[in-house]
């Protein structure tokens, strides 16, 4: 496994200065011809999910690998959550039912963000995940933030 480098724009959400980094280390697979499969769940990049396979090259000074655009979905959706104040049980609760009923896979940073890796579902699977996770926003579980939603409406 490598690591990518993935620089971010700032942008805001809520009361955090969001993303908190200048860019985001994913990890990657080598398939060969410059092109990489995204190997976790991206906390912060935009766009961008689990499974899809990106282009990149080496930075000259530093070796460092960089992103330079998407070649192929993977079908998986990325969203983000943060738990409200004392709502951190009712969100586990929600998460783990996400990842029972549908092998969603989780990814957190040391501020309390989860992201959510959806796996390519049918629609019906769709909508119910997709109200799950706004049920939790209406209900003040938690805020959200959609990565890349690839899924069926």
């Amino acid at each position: 496994m490598l690591k990518l480098y993935i620089a971010i724009e700032r942008r805001s959400w809520g009361a955090l200065p969001y993303p908190p980094y200048e860019g985001e280390s994913l990890w990657v697979e080598a398939l060969g011809d410059d092109l990489y499969r995204i190997d976790n769940t991206p906390v912060y990049v935009l766009d961008l999910s689990f499974g899809d396979v990106v282009r990149a090259s080496r930075d000259a000074l530093t070796s460092q690998l960089i992103f330079q655009g998407v070649e192929k979905r993977s079908g998986h959706s990325t969203f983000r959550v943060i738990p409200n104040e004392n709502m951190e049980r009712s969100a586990d609760q929600l998460i783990q039912l996400l990842k029972s009923a549908w092998g969603c896979r989780t990814e957190v940073d040391p501020r309390g963000i989860t992201a959510l890796d959806v796996p390519s579902v049918d629609r019906d699977s769709a909508n119910a995940i997709r109200g799950i996770i706004e049920g939790g926003v209406d209900e003040g579980v938690w805020s959200r933030e959609i990565g890349c939603d690839s899924m069926p409406r």
